[in-house]
């Protein structure tokens, strides 16, 4: 096996380990990111020493694309804010490293086309999988096996997994409703997509499909973790519009599905009742300490940063500096964003980096453009729309996992998009 074979495979089990990570252990991902780079600087080494050899892609010669310009620009200009930020050089360096990943969105799309140009959807299912361990903890705990295997003696449990039945304890990287609904969601969308009732394993899909609505209608408190779910269940009802009688079919479960939990389940009832509650109380008495609380007055403060600094924004780091320097009561709270990314952006990077953002988004969906007719771009529709969700109430791009997503599914786009462009 020559060198070359070598580093493909190599740069495969590092992609694989990655995609499998991100939903679930920061520990994974932090090993599949050093083994990515390292993979990377073989291969520019490589390229370098043999310039004629045309065969192979090089990252140099990578094609122009909007997917991964508007995110490099991005990135770039978050760096630049620096000469004109409001924020400390801490917050600063905080903001400036979470939006750096973005520079990696040609490398995974030169990394995917080298290595995986022939079996995308093998990389699916490894970040399916990774979904499925993210949701097995909260089953584990709702059954009672945490308890019985001794578990809950020495794990934290979490409050936004904890019900009557359960202790919510911390089994993966970070147990954050949010990021948990975000990926289950997708996961629900990637099994309905990839569903085939001629395969083997066609029942798994259906039971792990139905685990993926029980884990967030009732294993979970996050409200957006709902709305994420629904959008997901609507996106696969789009998606099958055209076979009228296989959407119909959709169309009567899923509402089915609905309707039984709104009517059974008086938890399910309170966490879309709580939206509203909480938002009255912020108008009506300023309790900011509630989780609708806190993102409005949070998004309050963007706005009037973004209205002070509307064409480059504040800069990075600006708003949890905002907080500090103002002795905010929630600045204890150590929260380093607003909980929206678009009014992030607006804030901090004004208008230039909303508008490149955008084009990132649009660009993204561009490149999905054709997602009934392949598989993988039907994924990558999922992550996008589901992202353009939750980023309403969590800085989507700048949190660790949501952002990774993303990123990841960005240059799986981008490399499909380069195998487009050398045909």
């Amino acid at each position: 096996m020559n060198f070359t074979l070598r580093l493909d495979q190599f740069t495969r089990a590092g992609l694989l380990l990655f995609v499998f990570a991100i939903p679930w252990s920061s520990a994974l991902y932090r090993i599949s990111m050093l083994m990515l780079l390292l993979a990377l600087t073989v291969y520019i080494a490589h390229d370098l020493f043999n310039k004629h050899n045309h065969q192979k892609l090089a990252l140099w010669r990578i094609p122009l694309d909007p997917v991964w310009s508007f995110g490099v620009a991005l990135s770039t200009w978050v760096v630049l804010s620096y000469f004109w930020t409001l924020g400390t050089q801490d917050n600063y360096f905080f903001d400036a490293w979470r939006y750096s990943k973005l520079w990696m969105i040609p490398v995974f799309g030169f990394l995917i086309y080298r290595s995986f140009e022939n079996y995308p959807l093998l990389l699916i299912k490894s970040f399916a999988l990774g979904c499925i361990l993210l949701m097995l903890p909260s089953f584990l705990d709702y059954l009672g096996a945490s308890q019985i295997i001794g578990l809950d003696s020495y794990l934290k449990g979490n409050p936004a997994y904890s019900l009557e039945t359960a202790s919510g304890l911390n089994l993966v990287y970070f147990r954050n409703h949010i990021v948990h609904g975000f990926h289950v969601a997708i996961l629900f969308g990637i099994l309905a997509v990839t569903y085939s009732k001629k395969s083997k394993f066609a029942g798994l899909y259906v039971v792990l499909a139905v685990c993926c609505v029980y884990d967030i209608a009732f294993l979970v408190i996050g409200k957006m973790a709902l709305f994420s779910l629904f959008l997901s269940m609507l996106i696969v009802l789009v998606y099958y519009f055209s076979n009228w009688k296989k959407g119909l079919l959709l169309s009567l479960v899923v509402l089915l599905i609905v309707l039984s939990i709104a009517l059974v389940s008086a938890t399910f009832q309170h966490r879309i009742f709580l939206i509203w509650s909480e938002a009255q109380d912020f108008f009506q008495n300023q309790n900011i300490n509630s989780s609708g609380g806190n993102r409005l007055h949070y998004w309050h403060i963007s706005l009037a940063m973004f209205l002070d600094h509307p064409l480059l924004g504040a800069g990075a780091g600006a708003f949890r500096t905002g907080l500090e320097i103002s002795k905010d009561p929630l600045s204890n709270s150590f929260h380093y964003h607003t909980h929206n990314e678009y009014l992030s952006q607006l804030s901090q990077f004004g208008l230039v980096g909303f508008g490149l953002f955008s084009g990132l988004l649009i660009s993204l969906y561009n490149g999905c453009i054709k997602w009934k007719h392949n598989t993988v771009q039907a994924c990558g529709m999922f992550v996008v729309i589901i992202f353009l969700l939750n980023a309403l109430s969590d800085s989507s791009l700048h949190n660790e996992w949501e952002g990774w997503t993303l990123v990841f599914f960005s240059g799986l786009i981008f490399s499909q998009r380069i195998g487009n462009h050398n045909r």
